[in-house]
């Protein structure tokens, strides 16, 4: 079968199936290319999302959970259920919205089963996997530091740059209780910074 795609159209082909493109996504397609091209089956194209989205998904699996085998578990679960799930996202542009949702509900998944472990011993620092700059990732680990539910959110809006009310949606909870816990972590990282 001969495959095809109609590139600035409406439309994404390949042969006989087809993906919907939103009005106005367009003139900003390219940035959108590879998740409709995975969603056409592209297996390269979804390598290359997961790559691009690597770091972030990290970061949110390490703000939840502390045990570095858990956090490879709910990436590896993560990835496999975008990838059979990627049919269902709706609308291309909000893929990274979509995948760090599987991820939080991944996490929430180990956490649940590990509240029925008890550990003999605690593994409170996991080797950062990427190679980034060494002033982020300290402010990570100060970040890390904090109460679980003022560390999602920090980790959501900073790190991930995503407005308030999808963090508010992607947690399932208020947008004003999002702005609180934002306050109190910013208090409480300005106390942790000027302590050291």
């Amino acid at each position: 079968m001969r495959t095809f795609y109609i590139l600035g159209a409406s439309k994404y082909v390949k042969g006989s199936e087809s993906v919907e493109v939103s009005s106005g996504l367009m003139e900003k397609e390219k940035p959108y290319e590879d998740i409709i091209l995975a969603k056409l089956g592209d297996k390269c194209a979804f390598e290359r999302l997961i790559g691009a989205h690597e770091f972030s998904l990290y970061v949110v699996a390490r703000g939840m959970l502390s045990d570095k085998s858990d956090i490879e578990d709910a990436f590896q679960e993560t990835v496999l259920k975008a990838y059979n799930g990627l049919e269902h996202l709706r609308k291309v542009e909000f893929f990274k919205t979509w995948i760090i949702r599987i991820m939080i509900n991944e996490c929430r998944n180990i956490l649940r089963k590990n509240r029925k472990v008890i550990y003999i011993e605690d593994s409170s620092f996991i080797e950062p996997v990427f190679h980034e700059d060494n002033n982020r990732l300290e402010i990570l680990e100060i970040v890390n530091s904090l109460e679980r539910d003022l560390r999602l959110v920090t980790i959501l809006y900073y790190y991930e740059d995503i407005p308030q009310k999808e963090i508010a949606d992607l947690l399932g909870i208020p947008q004003g209780t999002v702005r609180s816990r934002l306050s109190r972590a910013k208090d409480r990282l300005r106390q942790m910074l000027a302590a050291e």
